[in-house]
C-alpha cells in the first residue's frame, strides 16, 4: 500500500492524503493512527477512496493498515490454552478447515 499526500505539515494543520493499494489487493476496512508516538481516534478515513485526513497535527504521524488479499479468504484461529505466532496462510479456491 502507498501513501500520496504531502511529507511535511505544520503543526496545528490538518495532514490529509490517500492511500492506495498494491496490485492485487484492495485497501483495507480501517486503519490506525499514531502522532507523536500515542495511538490517536482523532481521524477521518474513507475505505471506499482511502482518503485520510488528520486534524490539527501535534507531533510525528504514523498511518498503518494491511491491504486485503482479492480473491482470498480470512482464516480465524480459535486457540484454547494455546498460541499462535507462525505467518498467515493464503488460500485461494477451496475451503480450508483447522480442527
Amino acid at each position: 500500500m502507498t501513501y500520496e499526500g504531502p511529507d511535511y505539515v505544520s503543526v496545528g494543520k490538518t495532514a490529509t492524503g490517500t492511500l492506495s493499494p498494491d496490485d492485487g489487493y484492495q485497501l483495507p476496512t480501517a486503519i490506525s493512527v499514531t502522532m507523536g508516538g500515542q495511538a490517536t481516534e482523532n481521524f477521518t478515513y474513507d475505505p471506499s477512496t482511502g482518503s485520510v485526513a488528520v486534524p490539527q497535527v501535534t507531533g510525528d504521524l504514523m498511518i498503518s493498515g494491511d491491504g486485503v488479499l482479492i480473491g482470498g479468504r480470512t482464516i480465524t484461529y480459535e486457540l484454547a490454552h494455546l498460541s499462535h505466532n507462525g505467518p498467515t496462510e493464503y488460500v485461494s479456491d477451496r475451503t480450508w478447515f483447522c480442527t
